[in-house]
């Protein structure tokens, strides 16, 4: 590694998209070498800035890209072209000889990969969709079960390419400190923070389990049938995770890190990226992945009780053991920035 880098970051954050990239993101940077200067370019939501504030505890410099333009809405379809053109202003300004890039966002596509290329020194990009063709320099996908098969049509020949769960992006301390303090009436539903959690409020009816349970709702209000906690967005999800007895959420990071953490969760497939770690999950844990659709209240009444078990409980502890075991961030962080 070169004695000073600066590494630009590009992630998007809110409400739409939910929290999962920038929290991906900002596992990586804390285990950043402090001879590395970050920077990061984003639209900072009120989401974005309280991840950042929250949970990245390296020194960083922050770029609000939407000022003068609205590009909250990279992932949704805005040209990846634009995207670039913004982007590379950024690193023209830094005029450094040391550029280093990462992207998580799934607007990144070979134009912007080509764009992008030619004003740094190396440019790495996570995915977990495989759904375009991604030339980068290190191509870096954490979900369990992919393997380097998976990309071969989808990356150039000169891209190193990170699969599986080996490189996953799990904090260490997850593993560490491993306390499942929840209390017995306590249900967590988290989906990221994106939208989805007022959907599946409409979609299913809790009124059943709001007799038994406190009902706690990682996202920002918004009008229920039943009595509910809102908690925003708040650091440290290891410690929020682990005070809950039940959880409900999207197949996504926070489903991974419930695992390494030993925590079962009730997993919902919510968008089509998930479609891969779904199979992966109902191969795994059956009883508690379901697909939208899929979704009724005899269901997650059993999906309980699945948990509830002490049966299901060790095999469950046994299949989580199997899959994660210990963090690849470090992993990740030298193939970014050797």
């Amino acid at each position: 590694m070169k004695k000073e880098i600066d590494l630009f970051i590009r992630v998007e954050a809110n409400q739409v998209i939910g929290a999962g990239h920038l929290q991906r993101i900002a596992n990586i940077l804390n285990h950043m070498p402090k001879s590395v200067r970050l920077h990061m370019i984003i639209s900072l939501s009120d989401m974005a800035k309280n991840i950042i504030n929250l949970n990245i505890h390296s020194h960083i410099f922050i770029y609000d890209i939407s000022k003068g333009a609205d590009f909250s809405r990279f992932m949704l379809g805005r040209k990846s072209s634009e995207d670039a053109l913004a982007f590379i202003k950024y690193l023209e300004k830094r005029q450094s000889n040391n550029i280093y890039v990462i992207a998580d966002n799934y607007g990144i596509d070979e134009q912007w990969i080509s764009m992008v290329r030619n004003h740094c020194e190396k440019l790495s990009v996570i995915d977990d969709y495989r759904n375009r063709y991604l030339p980068a320099d290190v191509v870096i996908d954490p979900t369990p079960g992919v393997t380097l098969s998976s990309y071969r049509s989808l990356v150039s020949r000169h891209s190193k390419v990170l699969a599986g769960k080996n490189y996953n992006l799990i904090p260490e301390h997850y593993f560490d400190s491993f306390s499942w303090k929840g209390s017995r009436k306590s249900l967590l539903i988290s989906f990221g923070g994106g939208r989805y959690a007022e959907t599946f409020f409409r979609q299913v009816d809790l009124s059943f389990i709001a007799k038994e349970l406190d009902i706690n709702i990682l996202s920002d209000p918004f009008k229920t049938k039943i009595e509910c906690n809102f908690l925003g967005f708040v650091g440290g999800y290891n410690d929020v995770a682990t005070s809950y007895k039940y959880h409900i959420g999207a197949l996504g990071q926070s489903s991974i890190e419930r695992i390494a953490m030993r925590i079962p969760s009730i997993n919902i497939v919510i968008e089509d990226n998930q479609k891969y770690i779904y199979n992966f999950f109902n191969a795994q844990f059956p009883d508690v992945t379901f697909r939208p659709n899929d979704i009724s209240k005899e269901k997650i009444i059993t999906a309980f009780e699945q948990i509830n078990s002490d049966i299901w409980y060790e095999k469950f502890l046994e299949k989580s053991r199997q899959l994660y075991s210990g963090t690849g961030i470090p992993l990740v962080v030298n193939s970014i920035i050797d």
